[in-house]
C-alpha cells in the first residue's frame, strides 16, 4: 500500500509543529523557573540586607559593645561595604538589594565572606562625644599588627577577645607571617617604619594581591597600602590625617585599621564632621548662654575671661573649629586637632571654678 505525498507532508508538519510548539513550551516554562528562581534570590537577599541592617543600627548605638554574629547559614553570599561622597553602603555582590546610609559611620574591609561577623562599637569625642563608630569584621579577615607604646598595648588588650587579631614584635615575626585559610590579610604598622622599609612577607605572596592590604599609623598620620606583587604600593601617597584627641579608645585611631580603603575612611569621617558640626554649634549657642550669665554676675571674673574677650577664648576656639571641618571635610591639612585640644584645656579650667562647657 503507498501513502500520497500529501499524507506524508501533513505527517511530517504536524510532527515538525509539535516539536515546534513543544519546545516554545519548554523555554516558556524554563525561563519561568528561571526568573521565579532569580526572583526568590532577590526577595531572599533583600531579606538578609534588612536583618543585617537592623543588626548593624543596634550594634552601633550599643556603646561600648562587641558581639559575634552567626552567619553559617550565609557563608555563600559576599557583602560588599562602600563610602563615596558621604553615602556609605552595604549589600550583597551581584545582588540589587543594599542599604544607604548618609549619618552612621561604619568602618568595615570592602568585602566579607565569613560564617561569623563581628561588630564593635566605640564613641568617638572630639573632644565631646560627636557619635558612636561602628567597627566590622570577621574571624577569616585577619589583622597582624606591630608596634609599641600606649595605642598597641590598648589594641591587643581590647581585642583579646578576637581571634583575627595576632601582635607581632620583630622582622622575624613579619617575614613569618602565614596566610592560613584566610579571606582577606592586612597588616597594621603602628609607628610607620615596618612597609614602607620592607617588601611583602614571602608566604603572603601567594595570596591574591586584592587579598592583602596594609595600614601604617604614624602620629596622627595614616598611609594605607596594597599588595603588587612582591611589593607594598601606596592607595594614598599624601597621608590623611587622624583627628582625634588621643588617649585611650581613640575611635578614630582604631576606625583607620578596620577601613577597608582610604576612600572610605575619609567618607565615614566626613560623616562624623557633618555631626561635629551640628554639635559644636550647640556648644557655641551654650558658650553664649555662659557669658551672658557671666555678664551679668560678674562681668570682670575669670569666667567670662575665658568664655570670650581674649585672643583665646571659648568662643574663639569654638568658631575655629567649626571653620576647621569645612577644610578637614576635604581631606586638606588643618589646625582641628591643635584647636580640639586648646578647647580641652580652656574647659578644664572652667571646670576648676566656673561651669564647664561640656
Amino acid at each position: 500500500m503507498r501513502l500520497n505525498k500529501k499524507a506524508q507532508i501533513e505527517v511530517t508538519f504536524n510532527w515538525v509543529y509539535i516539536l515546534v510548539a513543544g519546545a516554545i513550551i519548554l523555554i516558556f516554562f524554563a525561563s519561568l523557573i528561571v526568573k521565579q528562581q532569580a526572583s526568590s534570590q532577590e526577595y531572599l537577599a533583600t531579606d538578609v540586607v534588612r536583618i543585617m541592617d537592623t543588626i548593624f543600627t543596634g550594634a552601633g548605638v550599643s556603646e561600648k559593645t562587641k558581639n559575634f554574629i552567626d552567619t553559617s547559614g550565609l557563608a555563600d553570599y559576599i557583602f560588599y561595604f562602600s563610602c563615596q561622597e558621604g553615602v556609605g553602603e552595604y549589600g550583597i555582590e551581584g545582588r540589587s538589594a543594599n542599604i544607604q546610609n548618609t549619618g552612621d559611620p561604619l568602618f568595615a574591609p570592602l568585602r566579607l565572606q565569613s560564617t561569623q561577623i563581628i561588630t564593635w562599637s566605640l564613641p568617638y569625642k572630639l573632644p565631646f562625644k560627636v557619635i558612636d563608630f561602628l567597627y566590622v569584621t570577621s574571624p577569616n579577615t585577619i589583622y597582624q599588627y606591630y608596634g609599641f607604646g600606649d595605642f598597641v598595648d590598648e589594641l591587643e588588650d581590647q581585642t583579646k577577645e578576637f581571634s583575627n587579631f595576632h601582635r607581632i614584635f620583630d622582622i622575624e615575626d613579619y617575614n613569618a607571617i602565614e596566610p592560613g585559610l584566610v579571606f582577606q590579610i592586612r597588616v597594621v604598622d603602628i609607628g610607620g617604619n615596618l612597609v614602607a622599609n620592607n617588601l611583602v612577607p614571602t608566604k603572603l605572596r601567594t595570596l591574591a594581591d586584592n587579598q592583602v592590604t596594609a595600614v601604617s599609623i604614624q602620629g596622627d598620620m595614616l598611609t594605607y597600602y596594597q599588595k603588587r606583587g612582591i611589593e607594598w604600593e601606596k592607595i594614598n601617597p599624601i597621608p590623611l590625617q587622624i583627628f582625634s584627641v588621643g588617649g585611650e579608645r581613640d575611635a578614630a585611631k582604631f576606625a583607620a585599621i578596620f577601613a577597608g580603603s582610604p576612600e572610605s575612611y575619609q567618607c565615614n569621617m566626613g560623616k562624623a564632621f557633618k555631626r561635629l558640626k551640628l554639635i559644636t554649634e550647640l556648644y557655641l549657642s551654650r558658650a553664649e548662654e555662659l557669658e551672658q550669665y557671666y555678664k551679668n554676675i560678674n562681668p570682670t571674673g575669670e569666667c567670662i575671661n575665658l568664655i570670650s574677650g581674649t585672643d583665646e577664648d571659648v568662643k574663639l576656639i569654638l568658631n575655629n573649629i567649626i571653620t576647621s571641618i569645612s577644610i578637614c571635610k576635604l581631606g586638606e591639612q588643618c589646625s582641628l586637632n591643635e584647636d580640639v585640644t586648646k578647647l580641652v584645656d580652656l574647659n578644664n579650667k572652667m571646670s576648676l571654678n566656673c561651669i564647664p562647657l561640656y
